[in-house]
């Protein structure tokens, strides 16, 4: 198959009739910028040829023009084998559907469809549905699929297939094997998951009941060991309580706990006895201490008033310094403030001086300052002319550029036009009929064309239809065979060309090349002005001043200069001293200033020192004062308290009471010693209490274990009657027959599922071994491709004959790991390999790619643009792409459309 043209009306943008035209048997490109409308071409062409014309359904709904009361109508003509045909449909709206076979109808709505889907080897859709579209689902990439491998159809997978084995042959083990391995995979499900035996299967059942007869011997084996158990458990457990009940062990314990009870009161009594002395002996110390601290106390007051007596007297002679030192540092503080004073004096008049000096430095300054600005005035207006006069010529250069429409782009277009002018022209000529004019004497003059006569022996080609008048007989019209195509192209490459000479305003294209070359010298002096402004911005403004800035900077500097000149009558005649004399004399007066000011500064410190020795000395003076007081005050209190506790009676009296409180210690010392001696210590009383609780312990463990003796007894009892012993050995016998039985069966069912895995594996081993085969074509057509983007890399294929990894340098990646840009090239050879196959066998079909190639690096698009034109070797490759420029250098033919809206 191989398309030839597509008309559509009523499709998405195209709301009049529109043709995709120009079609080629080999490469063929569309390339038009977003939204032209080609991918809704393609699916108007998918709609055309794979939908039934009276289907609603949404791929039809989804290309028709929105918003407009229009039907789909759609036409494709094609050829295959040798024969020309068209198809028309129109959907939504009057339904309708035409097949044509060179020239001829051959077939009517249904039929029309279905006739489409014979020729292309397609399986028509149940009822309504849409078709099966076989192996064109594998070449036809629709806009944003080509990332994916492709997935294929049964009818594709089957045609494949068939090409395959038509070329290898029947492969070992073929549909019968599949076959077989369905029923062994399906039989397998029954019995296994990929987790284990299936539940409800064969195999489990079998499992489960041989685990559920084991389960039963277990149990029954488990109830007969206890049962023995038990009895022998039962038997001991009666000897051992016999022995616990013997009478003569109760006594011994009871006379042992009485005997450590007794012992241990005795040693209680006897140490709360010492307790009781010992806190006794502590409170006569207690005594003892209070006195010894009275009589301290009381000699105390003596010594502490002759220290404050001491104290009182040093206060009294510190106080007395300090006063000196407050009248000598009150006199230092008035002499350092007189001669702060001096200072501020002498700091005036220098700075009177200074002023002075300052004024008549300014004055001569000023005057200088004016003599300059009437010498630099000149030279700033003459900069602001000359960047004035340049900014016109600037301006003028400017709009003559303007007014040049010419530009290189609208030139190409214009010459582009004029070339296949001549180049459809030349081809006219080249097919046309030519008309050579012989004349006699007497028809001089009597053959015209367009009123121009012929004159003898002229010729000229008969491109199109053309009138001869013959004076005194008639006119003759010639209209030559064929051409058409070429007449209607070279009227409308001379529209082009008209259009592009009047979109520049000029009259052929050597007034443009001339308004071109023009536009080029404009160029160059507009660069030169700016060039020549921006030196005169920088050396008026600086290096980051632009023009307008340097302009303002230089009118600004203008009337700055012109308000110095003017202020002379304000400031008055200039002193007669030479400017360099005066600044010498106002530096000289600021010396003099600053050395005043550096006196003024260090009296002032030295004045604020005096004072702050004046204030420390108030300070301390006020200090000592205040401490002086206090120990008067204190010494006041010591003597009247040492009168009243320091009396010798009461010295007497503080004396005899500690002399009584030492004796009654003493005693009551030498009473503690004699019952300690005679009382057990803290760890014979330990003892004595361990042997208490030993014994209690003693008789409380013999009577719980006494009462654990009964209690297992009675447990053992029970665990006998809930055993049961009738008839355990019995059924237990028949527990392990079950047994038996349930493992036989489960070693069978075990043995026939190994049988069906082994029997899948070597079934799956002979297909692998196959398949590599079955590949073995795809691959074929493959290698080619491969190699033009991938030296020496290596496919792997599935069963649909879709990519499912590369190998490069011998180290495998899945596809799913590659980059986009390296998935959708690899997904692209495949499918042109698949259509070289199939046109190689007999069943070409055009590759149509939507948009692909799109994350192509420039070194692999050249290396995809080789691959695409070697498949156009073998049938029609369709390129829709928006990416003008990155597909120039692909070649091809370059498909048209004609007839667009005026606005888009």
């Amino acid at each position: 198959m191989i398309i030839t043209g597509i008309s559509v009306n009523g499709v998405g943008r195209f709301t009049r009739e529109t043709r995709l035209t120009g079609f080629s048997p080999g490469l063929n490109i569309l390339s038009a910028p977003n939204e032209a409308g080609k991918s809704t071409l393609f699916r108007a062409l998918r709609v055309a040829l794979f939908h039934r014309h009276n289907s609603k359904r949404e791929p039809i709904k989804k290309i028709a023009t929105e918003h407009a009361a229009l039907p789909v109508e759609i036409t494709v003509d094609f050829r295959i084998d040798e024969h020309d045909y068209c198809l028309t449909k129109k959907f939504m709206r009057s339904d309708k559907a035409e097949l044509s076979r060179d020239g001829a109808v051959i077939a009517r709505g249904a039929e029309a469809d279905e006739a489409v889907w014979r020729l292309l080897g397609i399986t028509p859709g149940s009822g309504r549905g849409e078709p099966d579209i076989g192996a064109l689902g594998l070449i036809w990439v629709e806009q944003g699929d080509s990332f994916e491998a492709h997935q294929a159809s049964a009818t594709a997978r089957n045609t494949l297939a068939d090409l395959v084995t038509a070329e290898v042959g029947a492969l070992v083990g073929g549909d019968r094997a599949r076959h077989v391995l369905e029923r062994v995979e399906a039989d397998l499900d029954a019995r296994m998951t990929s987790r284990g035996p299936r539940a409800g299967g064969p195999l489990k059942h079998a499992i489960d009941a041989a685990q559920a007869a084991r389960a039963r011997e277990q149990d029954l084996a488990a109830r007969h060991q206890a049962l023995e158990e038990e009895f022998a458990a039962l038997a001991r457990l009666r000897a051992d309580l016999a022995r616990a009940r013997d009478p003569t062990r109760e006594a011994d314990l009871r006379a042992r706990r009485e005997a450590a009870i007794r012992d241990l009161e005795t040693a209680r009594a006897a140490r709360a006895k010492l307790e009781t002395a010992q806190s006794q002996l502590a409170a006569l110390t207690s005594q003892r201490e209070i006195a010894a601290s009275r009589l301290a106390d009381a000699k105390g007051y003596q010594d502490r008033l002759a220290e404050a007596e001491t104290r009182l007297a040093t206060l009294e002679d510190d106080l007395a310094a300090q006063v000196q030192a407050e009248e000598q540092a009150q006199t230092d503080c008035t002499k350092a403030a007189e001669a702060v004073q001096a200072r501020i004096d002498d700091r005036d008049a220098a700075q009177r001086a200074l002023a002075a000096a300052e004024t008549a430095q300014s004055l001569a300054e000023a005057a200088q300052a004016r003599a300059e600005a009437r010498g630099v005035i000149a030279n700033l207006r003459e900069s602001l002319a000359e960047i004035d006069r340049l900014r016109t010529e600037l301006h003028d250069k400017r709009a003559a550029r303007k007014a040049i429409t010419v530009t290189r782009e609208r030139l190409d277009t214009a010459r582009a036009a004029h070339d296949m002018v001549v180049q459809i022209s030349a081809r006219l000529e080249a097919q046309a009929p030519r008309l050579a004019v012989s004349l006699t004497p007497e028809g001089a003059g009597r053959m015209s064309i367009d009123g121009t006569p012929l004159p003898d022996g002229h010729e000229r080609p008969l491109t199109g239809e053309t009138a001869i008048a013959v004076e005194g007989i008639g006119s003759l019209r010639i209209i030559p065979a064929g051409g058409a195509h070429d007449r209607n192209a070279l009227e409308d490459a001379r529209a082009e060309y008209t259009k592009a000479i009047g979109a520049m305003n000029v009259a052929d294209l050597g007034q443009a090349e001339a308004q071109l070359d023009d536009a080029r010298a404009l160029i160059r002096e507009i660069k030169a002005l700016e060039e020549r402004l921006a030196m005169l911005a920088r050396q008026a403004g600086g290096d980051d001043a632009d023009v307008d800035a340097a302009r303002a900077g230089l009118i600004e500097r203008i009337n700055e200069a012109q308000a110095l000149i003017a202020q002379e009558d304000e400031d008055g005649p200039a002193p007669a001293e030479d400017p360099a004399a005066l600044r010498a004399a106002t530096r000289a007066c600021r010396e003099a200033m600053d050395e005043a000011r550096t006196a003024l500064e260090t009296a002032q410190r030295a004045e604020q020192a005096k004072r702050e020795r004046l204030i420390e000395a108030r300070t301390r003076k006020s200090g000592t004062a205040r401490q002086r007081d206090d120990a008067v005050a204190a010494r006041d209190a010591l003597a009247l308290k040492a009168a009243e506790q320091a009396a010798p009676e009461r010295i007497e009296q503080l004396q005899s009471a500690l002399a009584e409180a030492q004796a009654a210690q003493a005693r009551q010392q030498a009473e503690v010693e004699a019952l300690a001696a005679a009382t057990p210590d803290e760890d014979q009383l330990l003892i004595a209490q361990e042997r208490v609780q030993r014994t209690e312990e003693a008789r409380d463990n013999h009577r719980a274990h006494l009462a654990g003796l009964e209690r297992d007894a009675a447990r053992h009892e029970e665990a006998i009657r809930r055993l049961g012993a009738d008839g355990l050995e019995e059924e237990l016998a028949s527990a392990r027959e079950e047994t038996a039985l349930a493992a036989r069966a489960e070693a069978r069912e075990q043995q026939n599922t190994q049988a069906l895995q082994l029997l899948q594996e070597t079934i799956t081993g002979t297909l692998e071994a196959g398949r590599e085969r079955f590949l073995a074509p795809v691959k074929q057509h493959l290698t080619p491709y491969l190699a033009t983007l991938f030296p020496g890399a290596e496919i792997d294929l599935n069963d649909d004959f879709a990519p499912t990894g590369l190998a490069r340098a011998g180290t495998p990646e899945g596809y799913d790991q590659l980059s986009h840009g390296t998935r959708e090239q690899i997904a692209v050879l495949v499918r042109l390999a698949l259509g070289t196959m199939l046109a190689e066998k007999g069943r070409p079909a055009p590759i149509i790619l939507d948009d692909a190639l799109v994350f192509s690096d420039d070194g692999r698009i050249e290396a995809m643009f080789d691959a695409l034109t070697r498949a156009a070797r073998h049938q029609q490759v369709i390129i829709l792409t928006c990416r003008d420029r990155a597909f120039t250098a692909l070649g091809g033919a370059m498909l048209r459309i004609e007839g667009m809206n005026p606005n888009d």
